[in-house]
């Protein structure tokens, strides 16, 4: 991952353009050498020149937050018998055996929250080349102990201004696939798409014998013509089902399929299956099977590249700067900060609402016409700066990342594209099969898979593709979006039975 990145850095303007990057770590609760590793990675791009913030031992960790959970749901219990008095009794509290999948979304939202930090609010300068401003101060302020922290800015740069957001989840990437998604600067949010070895559930009678085959020959050195025969009797499969079958001995000879169907919808709000063709819809799948960008509803598969705008603090927004010539209500405070352009009809921050989220206000008034367009204007913009963040009451019990491209929507951005060439693997032997060596040449045809190499035109094709078409096509499937929401006290979806449409055309 770390020679990866380095390949992406280096990429950018023959590596003259590194130094305009920003790269942020977030490491909590490893117990192997990866604190080790993200140091040297540090060093590296200290001497590159990149500016960076590395965290490590972080106190965002699995079991920080199930303590929490614990308290939470103690001072809940209190409450009640408070309230209730003795009539309040319960033998113990399913949910404090079994804390769900909710619990593990709000975790793996304050993580990437915190992984985001250095965009929100971009640390000082620091003067001089390789010296180090620790950033206890800051983890302090954000109600965090961090071990080892450090931020690294260019020499004597301002707090930069960033256009796009890479985030690579714990998946074996190329290099090129991060250069193929930076071309798409037209969209909103750009992914790939992510696999895993299948499951025996997933794979065709032929194709499970052929792998038990596999295993049999290649993994325990049963001669290929025996392991065939006792593949196709019934007898001999059943046994090495019961015993192989829900392991991961049978991995490296497994055969991709798609993994995130929780988040991934395609432009008719269903979702995105794990074997080909990948979609319900016609349209999507023969897009899919050709090799080509498909515009989307939600994704983000492992690998995505994000606009930076509905992230950044104090930015006028689509949606919001039409807003600025009309009128708007003033507000009780002064304002907080004004944007690097302080020119009137600028959007101000006004501060903070208990949730987190920002009140925006213009300090003028602008007379009475557009007063719809600006109270849909002042709606949205209530929604900025975006986080991740966990459901709301009423919401679809989703992942972080689903409510993200929700709130994606509610905001005016609405250009999501799935780039199916773009492949990357939660496992290393799936990454062999994607990309054989890690060579730059363009991979082979992986099974189910065609793999078209990027054309001059492909990104302009996208961007002229969205108004009179991708977007009035997403647009009309926003009124059936699937929900697939997590169970109760579960840590999954059950995407057999616990999936039903939703109208999200709210956010449209």
């Amino acid at each position: 991952m770390i020679l990866q990145l380095l390949a992406v850095l280096g990429s950018l303007g023959g590596g003259e353009h590194a130094q305009r990057c920003f790269v942020s770590v977030y490491e909590s609760g490893s117990t192997d050498s990866t604190p080790v590793l993200l140091d040297y990675l540090r060093r590296v791009l200290d001497i590159l020149g990149v500016p960076n913030r590395i965290v490590t031992g972080g106190d965002i960790n699995r079991e920080q937050q199930l303590q929490k959970l614990r308290q939470q749901q103690q001072q809940q219990r209190r409450r009640r018998r408070r309230t209730e008095g003795r009539r309040w009794l319960r033998w113990g509290d399913p949910q404090a055996a079994n804390l769900g999948g909710e619990d593990r979304i709000r975790f793996l939202a304050a993580v990437r929250n915190a992984v985001m930090e250095p965009l929100v609010d971009p640390p000082p300068p620091r003067h001089g080349r390789g010296t180090e401003m620790p950033c206890a101060a800051a983890a302090a302020a954000a109600g965090e102990h961090v071990t080892d922290c450090t931020i690294s800015t260019a020499s004597g740069s301002s707090p930069l201004k960033m256009d796009r957001v890479i985030f690579i989840n714990d998946v074996f990437f190329c290099a090129m696939d991060v250069r193929r998604l930076l071309r798409y600067d037209s969209t909103d949010m750009a992914c790939g798409m992510d696999f895993v070895p299948a499951a025996l559930w997933l794979l065709t009678k032929p194709e499970r014998e052929r792998l038990m085959a596999d295993h049999l020959s290649g993994g325990l050195g049963v001669p290929r013509r025996w392991a065939e025969g006792l593949s196709h009797s019934w007898l001999p499969f059943k046994i090495w089902k019961k015993m192989y079958g829900k392991s991961r001995a049978f991995w490296p000879w497994s055969f991709p399929v798609f993994y995130d169907m929780w988040v991934s919808r395609d432009a008719s709000g269903n979702r995105i299956r794990n074997r080909e063709p990948y979609s319900l819809e016609p349209w999507t799948a023969d897009r899919l099977a050709q090799g080509v960008p498909t515009p989307a509803y939600c994704c983000w598969n492992g690998l995505v590249n994000l606009r930076a705008e509905p992230f950044l603090r104090g930015r006028t927004t689509a949606l919001t700067a039409a807003a600025t010539t009309t009128r708007r209500r003033r507000s009780t405070a002064a304002p907080a900060a004004a944007d690097d352009n302080d020119v009137e009809g600028t959007m101000w921050n006004g501060g903070g609402d208990d949730d987190g989220s920002e009140n925006y206000y213009y300090p003028d008034d602008r007379g009475e016409a557009a007063e719809e367009s600006a109270a849909a204007a002042a709606a949205a913009s209530e929604t900025l700066p975006l986080r991740f963040r966990s459901h709301r009451p009423g919401e679809c019990a989703a992942s972080e990342c689903s409510l993200l491209c929700d709130d994606l929507h509610a905001a005016g951005y609405h250009r999501v594209l799935l780039e199916p060439n773009v492949r990357v693997a939660y496992d290393w032997s799936i990454a062999l099969t994607l990309y054989g060596n890690f060579d730059l040449t363009a991979p082979e045809n992986a099974p189910g898979l065609r793999y078209r190499p990027m054309a001059a035109g492909d990104a302009r094709q996208v961007e002229v593709s969205w108004g009179d078409d991708w977007v009035p096509r997403v647009a009309a499937g926003a009124r059936s979006v699937e929900c697939c929401g997590i169970q109760a006290g579960r840590q999954t979806a059950n995407f057999d039975k616990g999936c039903s449409p939703r109208d999200m055309t709210r956010n449209w």
